[in-house]
């Protein structure tokens, strides 16, 4: 049975699912960003809510109220499950690069040390990116 921390296809597969991760991941400043201007509309006064029948109408107190709510949870979560999912990226990255190491660098272990080290990196630039964006968000909410 092969060691694992010198097997060249775990440091490619891991390198791949980390950029994988980083990929998709890219969507979460923006959802963050869609949930904030939703939030400043509605704080603003500038939020269009629906009435029973359909028909738009202006909201009401309660409803804005409601809305900048739900809007600071929705940013808190997008900071909780971003953490989460960058975090699976990071530590996937990490190991590929680890287990590329092990095997020497060579062939399939070199691919996914590269993807693996892209995946890193670029998951913590964009974890630093969502934690400044929700912080700020949520500050300018408060």
């Amino acid at each position: 049975m092969p060691d694992f921390e010198q097997h060249p296809i775990k440091a490619l597969v891991e390198g791949i699912i980390s950029l994988v991760l980083l990929v998709e991941g890219v969507a979460f400043p923006g959802w963050m960003t869609l949930v904030y201007s939703n939030a400043l509309a509605a704080q603003q006064g500038k939020s269009v809510c629906l009435s029973g029948s359909g028909a738009s109408m202006a909201c009401t107190e309660s409803q804005l109220a409601g809305l900048l709510a739900s809007s600071r949870v929705g940013i808190s979560l997008l900071l909780v499950f971003g953490l989460f999912y960058f975090g699976a990226s990071i530590l996937l990255g990490a190991l590929a690069r680890k287990y590329a190491i092990g095997a020497g660098k060579l062939g399939k272990a070199k691919v996914g040390f590269i993807l693996g080290g892209v995946g890193f990196i670029g998951s913590i630039a964009l974890l630093a990116i969502l934690l400044i964006l929700g912080i700020l968000f949520l500050a300018k909410l408060a």
